[in-house]
């Protein structure tokens, strides 16, 4: 029995490498169908002026859509203070979704903008470079969302303060009109430290800091909705809100991972169907220097003999009733260090002496060998 499942499975990875542009009805993967959830997310603060802020290492895969949060001051000593771009690892395009909006306090003006990317490259180790330019505090919040729509932008309302030198312990934006099943992300940037409580059925995310907090809920019905925090102080504060709508058609996560030369890598392809339909696969292209095996969603990526550099395939995911968008798995096979390659050799050479001596051993006349 085993031997029939064996060969199966051979001619089913068979098919994969050689028919690469062909629907690949693996074993169907069951996707869910809920509204928008969160990933992962991943708070950030530094004091110290710095013109490149990069965040901890965060885990984004799966993701639909990254959106960040990002404060500042527009002068900082002496000198003007602008948000230039964000970045990141997997090299993904960040577009401004609100701001850069002003707001001038009694201690302090704040600087905040909100960013977003639809169908990231995602990551076990992704990281976010917010650039400025002159060196600044900066505090971020960046949240990777599942099951999003990345047809359009996520729906937002405009970054909102107090009106100059005011102060207030009650936190409320720009309502925004939203679907039901909609994602609701929200922020309170404050002027100073304060602690937070989220009101109103959000729940507080754990990766706020004592000048960021976030919080967020998933909408049950159609409504107008706005962001609600109270400080344990009147203080001064910028707050927005932004919704992620539930996906209409089937999306495929993009990627990144990386390898050694003549190492195995094994990848998981990520999709979702908002009907929760089975999905199957469709490779697009490539990869060009390697070689895929395995039943998709579980493939196992082969590079070539003695290549190092990147490679990538692209794929889309089916749910019987659309096709997804075109997602692509990047993939770097990256070039051994002097270290690595130092060590390799040492332990061709230490295997070769052992195969030298032994033969020589075997070659001796009975009467002088020893051990």
């Amino acid at each position: 029995m085993r031997s029939y499942r064996e060969f199966f499975l051979r001619v089913a990875r068979c098919l994969f490498v050689f028919l690469p542009l062909t629907i690949l009805l693996a074993a169907p993967t069951f996707a869910t169908t809920v509204a928008p959830a969160i990933a992962s997310s991943r708070g950030y603060i530094n004091a110290m002026p710095l013109s490149a802020h990069t965040t901890a290492e965060f885990n984004s895969g799966g993701a639909s859509t990254l959106v960040a949060f990002v404060s500042s001051h527009p002068w900082w000593n002496g000198r003007p203070v602008s948000i230039t771009s964000l970045s990141d690892n997997m090299g993904n395009t960040w577009r401004v979704l609100a701001g850069p909006t002003m707001w001038v306090g009694d201690s302090f003006t704040l600087l905040s903008a909100i960013y977003y990317v639809n169908a990231p490259v995602t990551g076990t180790v992704h990281t976010v470079t917010v650039n400025l330019s002159n060196p600044a505090p900066l505090v971020v919040h960046v949240v990777a969302v599942s099951g999003s729509d990345i047809a359009e932008p996520p729906i937002h309302s405009a970054i909102t303060g107090l009106r100059v030198s005011r102060a207030s312990a009650d936190v409320a934006g720009t309502p925004i009109t939203v679907p039901a099943d909609t994602l609701l992300l929200c922020w309170a940037k404050n002027e100073s430290n304060a602690k937070v409580r989220a009101l109103d059925n959000y729940i507080l995310d754990r990766q706020s800091t004592n000048f960021l907090w976030a919080e967020s809920q998933i909408t049950h019905k159609a409504g107008l909705y706005t962001s609600h925090f109270h400080y344990d102080t009147a203080i001064g504060w910028q707050t927005a809100i932004v919704g992620l709508r539930e996906m209409a058609m089937p999306v495929a996560s993009s990627r990144a991972v990386a390898t050694a030369p003549r190492t195995p890598v094994r990848i998981t392809l990520s999709a979702f169907s908002p009907k929760g339909f089975p999905l199957s696969w469709r490779l697009i292209s490539g990869p060009t220097h390697g070689s895929l095996q395995g039943i998709p969603p579980n493939l196992t990526y082969s590079p070539d003999a003695d290549y190092a550099g990147p490679d990538v395939f692209i794929f889309k995911a089916l749910d019987g009733t659309a096709e997804s968008n075109m997602a692509s798995v990047d993939i770097t096979v990256q070039q051994k260090t002097f270290i690595q390659r130092l060590r390799d050799n040492a332990m061709r050479i230490g295997v070769f002496s052992i195969i030298w001596g032994v033969a020589a051993w075997v070659a001796l006349p009975w009467s002088r060998r020893t051990l």
